[in-house]
């Protein structure tokens, strides 16, 4: 179908001064995910607009901080097996204000690491814990926007 809603997007915010790249338009399902990680392998950062464009996609855009003693804090992606459950696909890690593309099993997490990620918006709240946050939302926030808060006890995986 022809996307009428991306390039009218794409056209406001360059009328009010942010650089945006061109819109692009991919069917719901595995395609999101691919359009997410070549953005961002192209140095895209995820922001709440990514998860406005997705609309009523299953799929959301996220970025959670690693906190020391969580359950992802030390692990390998191997080990942590994130895209089994919550289903998340991890694109990038950012450490050191450097950032880690589509990063391989055996990546170790560390606190203070952002894990970049799509998955199901059902799965945001699961990462979040093993990440060692608790997901506080605004329902009345249009960009979907969410509030992290340290976990008051250990999770265990």
């Amino acid at each position: 179908y022809e996307d009428r809603c991306g390039p009218i997007v794409v056209d406001w915010l360059t009328e009010r001064g942010f650089d945006v790249p061109a819109a692009v338009v991919v069917v719901d399902g595995s395609a999101v995910g691919h359009a997410l990680r070549a953005a961002i392998s192209d140095g895209v950062d995820v922001h709440p607009i990514v998860n406005i464009a997705l609309g009523e996609a299953d799929i959301v855009a996220t970025r959670v901080p690693v906190a020391p003693g969580s359950v992802v804090d030390g692990r390998t992606l191997t080990e942590l097996q994130l895209d089994i459950e919550p289903g998340f696909w991890i694109l990038a890690i950012r450490r050191d204000n450097r950032y880690l593309y589509q990063p391989r099993g055996w990546v170790r997490l560390a606190a203070g690491d952002d894990v970049i990620a799509t998955g199901p918006h059902e799965g945001r709240e699961r990462l979040a814990e093993l990440c060692g946050w608790r997901m506080v939302e605004d329902e009345d926030d249009p960009t979907g926007q969410i509030e992290l808060k340290p976990l008051r006890a250990a999770v265990t995986g």
